[in-house]
């Protein structure tokens, strides 16, 4: 993670970068600047639907959480790590480490919400933290990932901007901060125990799911991506989703699935449907719908829901 104040290197500030994303997507509905100096803590709601396009390096650290619709993104970073495919829907969260571009093409409409904090917030809360070396919050791997307090957070900061004041945005950026550098945070092997997987790994692993929808792959392989053992991988899994990988990844399937039948516009066959979430063809697609909604593939196409 970026910890330099060095603004001279970065390419665009934020002000800049709400008319870069006025102009590349559907529309910036608000922008406030609710923070001091210090923090310049922002606060952006945005539309995007159906678009490309190649993100310059910010001054900031860029938080966005989806707060309505539905798509797929495949965002890489510059130097980091990428392509990577994420499914986009209320309640995921993307973070873009300063100084670094990215590149973004979505297919879908989705409503925003861009906050924005200064490198010196979250060099303060690694100080802090009393960990030193600030190499171990991982940042390039947070996309696609759900975190209950972070979200609640940036609602919070949402409903605030405009109507307080910055000792409150300062106080709000450092929380947020502080939640982000927790959750990211990659802890020591002496840390791990067997059934005990770090929110960070929990995370990857879905963001792994979801990234290989389409294609068959095993708990070994989702385990090597990760960066964990198997074993450990597949009941820190459970415990924590409450079903295991194998079923996790047929409920995103058949919610994905879902999601599509629900747009009226949508004229795939359910052999194409399943072709593109992995099902090996529509009887096993029709057969995962009967499992978890106890309804065919083609009623619930119908709206028969009885």
């Amino acid at each position: 993670m970026p910890q330099t104040t060095d603004a001279a290197k970065f390419a665009v500030d934020e002000a800049e970068f709400a008319t870069f994303l006025q102009e590349k997507t559907s529309s910036v509905i608000s922008a406030s600047t609710i923070g001091s100096d210090w923090s310049g803590l922002q606060a952006l709601e945005v539309k995007q639907g159906d678009e490309a396009f190649q993100s310059p390096p910010l001054q900031s650290h860029f938080v966005a959480l989806c707060i309505d619709g539905f798509g797929v993104a495949d965002i890489s970073f510059d130097a980091l790590s990428g392509p990577k495919r994420s499914v986009v829907e209320p309640g995921k969260l993307c973070f873009l480490p300063a100084g670094h571009s990215s590149s973004f093409e979505m297919a879908g409409k989705i409503l925003s919400l861009h906050t924005f904090i200064k490198p010196e917030v979250m060099a303060a809360v690694v100080e802090k933290r009393g960990a030193g070396d600030p190499s171990g919050t991982n940042l390039e791997g947070f996309v696609g990932h759900q975190h209950a307090a972070i979200q609640d957070t940036m609602l919070e900061i949402r409903a605030g901007a405009g109507r307080c004041d910055a000792l409150w945005a300062d106080t709000m950026a450092m929380r947020l901060a502080q939640q982000i550098v927790d959750f990211t945070w990659s802890p020591s092997a002496e840390d791990d125990t067997i059934c005990d997987l770090s929110d960070l790994h929990f995370c990857r692993a879905i963001d792994y799911i979801e990234a290989n929808l389409a294609r068959d792959f095993g708990l070994d392989e989702i385990a090597e991506a990760v960066g964990v053992d198997a074993l450990h991988l597949s009941q820190g899994f459970a415990e924590q989703a409450g079903c295991s990988i194998e079923g996790f990844r047929t409920e995103r399937r058949v919610g994905i699935v879902q999601t599509w039948l629900r747009a009226k516009t949508n004229s795939l066959s359910i052999d194409e449907l399943a072709a593109r979430v992995g099902f090996a063809g529509a009887a096993a697609l029709d057969a995962a719908f009967r499992s978890h909604l106890g309804i065919t593939v083609a009623n619930f196409r119908a709206g028969r829901f009885g």
